[in-house]
């Protein structure tokens, strides 16, 4: 899980007050690990060719009471991390995905991306429990893709144990943010991801014209080239779903295709009834 930036330890306090009526921020998330209050989220993927058929699902984590709109959707995220509860958090986002897998038939079972913080991905313990989750649940690993952001550390991306591990399982990489910044796609290629998701700047672009337009199939023709999918994230509009096919997208995930919404357990998004 990807953590937002959070301002210095002095002010987080208080503004953790004022965003969420917790005074004793700790004490309330551990309590909500406790009660079972993390709600697994998914968003499907689909076909750039065919926006109608799911193919994939991103999971996210969601605290009950962003339900409730008494707090603001993510803002508990940095409030975890500041108290080094991130990686518990992972955990339970991995469980809980694989554990929804397993509740599907086999063959409506959709590969499921995750995102998991740098702490889970140099942790030598984490891909023996990825591990073991999958097969207690008796879910293939091909089902299960992790996502590394393209702006993470060196050391993480590509030279650390974690991803090469999660690989030698049968689990896939995903890079996100691709097109952001610097290209760098050696150090794409090094890590030897299945998927690239072009970066919502890059697919806002493609609907208004810019560099952004011209960058987009750049990204999509190299990664073509090395039978890498790329996946065009926050399509929000027909425009940027067609500039997204255009310029050489194979999947596309946004507000045009679906939104997330709660996982229901033996209910696939492959299913013709949807999530």
């Amino acid at each position: 899980m990807q953590a937002l930036a959070f301002p210095a330890p002095f002010r987080l306090e208080s503004i953790t007050a004022r965003a969420t009526g917790w005074h004793d921020p700790e004490a309330r998330l551990d309590l909500a690990f406790e009660r079972e209050e993390f709600v697994l989220f998914g968003q499907p993927v689909a076909l750039a060719d065919a926006p109608d058929r799911h193919e994939m699902v991103e999971a996210f984590v969601r605290l009950r009471e962003e339900e409730t709109h008494s707090i603001s959707p993510g803002v508990f995220l940095p409030i975890l991390a500041h108290h080094g509860m991130l990686p518990l958090l992972d955990r339970w986002l991995v469980k809980r995905a694989i554990e929804w897998l397993a509740s599907l038939r086999p063959a409506a079972r959709p590969v499921v991306l995750v995102t998991v913080g740098e702490e889970c991905l140099e942790d030598a313990l984490f891909p023996p429990f990825v591990q073991g989750v999958l097969r207690t649940a008796n879910v293939s690993p091909t089902r299960l893709t992790f996502q590394i952001s393209h702006a993470a550390p060196a050391h993480t991306v590509g030279w650390g144990v974690g991803p090469a591990a999660l690989k030698a399982l049968g689990c896939s990489l995903a890079v996100t943010g691709v097109g952001r910044g610097q290209f760098g796609f050696d150090r794409i290629l090094r890590l030897g991801p299945a998927y690239v998701k072009l970066d919502g700047s890059l697919v806002r672009a493609l609907a208004v014209g810019g560099v952004g337009a011209s960058k987009a199939p750049i990204v999509c023709r190299a990664c073509r080239a090395q039978g890498i999918f790329v996946i065009a994230e926050d399509v929000e509009s027909a425009e940027m779903l067609e500039g997204a096919r255009e310029s050489g997208a194979f999947f596309i995930q946004g507000a045009a295709v679906a939104v997330p919404r709660q996982t229901v357990p033996g209910r696939s998004p492959l299913d013709p009834i949807g999530m």
